[in-house]
């Protein structure tokens, strides 16, 4: 029998020191792009919300919505209780958010650097043209 196996593309990292890991699924282009696009984006709400002129308290309010979203979207990206596993039963802050991204973005960017050169192997003449 004819059998044939597939690297599924998933990398799985321990987060803590209790052993718990996440896995990314680093073959799926859209999950590289929502990594990369959430990334831009807390970069830029963090940005907004530390230029914002006003309350202490209306700004931590915007503070607190803001690691909230950015939680729950963490956990939509990568898996859910993502960030119970990193971060534990706290709200991160932006900082935190930033250090986790930091530590996840050369593991990425190595794959997608990987892939690239794989692709150039599969030009026109080697798979044939259509």
């Amino acid at each position: 029998m004819d059998s044939i196996r597939v690297n599924s593309g998933v990398k799985v990292i321990e987060v803590n020191d209790k052993g718990e890991t996440i896995s990314l699924p680093l073959s799926d282009d859209s999950f590289v792009k929502g990594f990369f696009d959430l990334l831009n984006e807390i970069k830029d709400k963090a940005t907004a919300i530390s230029e914002k002129k006003g309350d202490v308290l209306d700004t931590l309010d915007d503070i607190v919505a803001f690691d909230k979203d950015v939680r729950d979207k963490i956990d939509a990206l990568i898996g859910e209780n993502t960030c119970m596993k990193v971060f534990g039963a706290v709200l991160p802050s932006s900082d935190q958010f930033l250090d986790f991204f930091a530590q996840l973005t050369p593991i990425i960017d190595s794959h997608v650097e990987k892939r690239a050169a794989n692709m150039s192997k599969y030009s026109a003449e080697r798979v044939g043209s259509v």
